[in-house]
């Protein structure tokens, strides 16, 4: 009897995972960060001809800015997100806004908040703190001053995103990003850091 007994609870179990997976639910996230965006930036030689060779710019752009993230695609493992950042303060060296899509995988357990439902039963489970680094793939506008210009350009970019964020309600996190990436534009190469503290509202 002790056989048939296990075959039917190995069976039920089996049974229940396929439920679970069935009903499962990850919740999405949007979140608002305030930081510093940073673009140290030289002009390529090969855009710059004839006797202008000699006034070839490098520089840099800083600015406080903020980030508005949303994160879609939850599991247990990742997330993906799309992430826009935008000076809020008025820069004399010039401006950069990029929009930048990447993702976060997870190294401390469950990367959102779940729910699992099956018949008359609820799990939700809900992680308080986790870190995260993934990669980031964007698209920037560029605009700097010179002594005789305001110039501009379109770079790409490509690169890494490292954060944490902590848990402080139900539906709030707090959380910590950084993102360096290497950026390539038509007249310009450039490296890109942002650095943002912000809250994350799960829905």
């Amino acid at each position: 009897m002790d056989k048939p007994f296990k075959y039917v609870c190995f069976f039920m179990l089996i049974i229940s995972q396929f439920a679970l997976a069935n009903t499962e639910k990850y919740s999405n996230e949007v979140s608002l960060s305030l930081g510093m965006s940073s673009i140290s930036f030289a002009e390529n030689e090969k855009t710059i001809q004839g006797e202008n060779v000699s006034e070839i710019v490098t520089g840099s752009v800083s600015a406080i800015s903020m980030s508005v993230q949303y994160d879609f695609n939850n599991n247990m493992n990742y997330h993906d997100y799309i992430s826009m950042v935008f000076p809020i303060l008025p820069s004399s060296t010039g401006q950069f806004v990029d929009i930048v899509y990447g993702r976060d995988f997870y190294f401390n357990g469950i990367a959102s908040t779940s729910s699992f439902r099956t018949d008359g039963t609820s799990i939700s489970f809900k992680p308080n703190f986790r870190y995260y680094a993934g990669y980031a793939l964007g698209a920037g506008y560029l605009v700097y001053n010179t002594e005789t210009a305001t110039k501009s350009d379109i770079i790409f970019e490509i690169g890494g995103k490292g954060g944490a964020s902590y848990s402080v309600m139900e539906n709030l996190d707090l959380k910590l990003d950084l993102f360096v990436l290497k950026g390539v534009g038509v007249v310009t190469s450039s490296m890109v850091t942002k650095v943002f503290i912000g809250a994350a509202f799960t829905f």
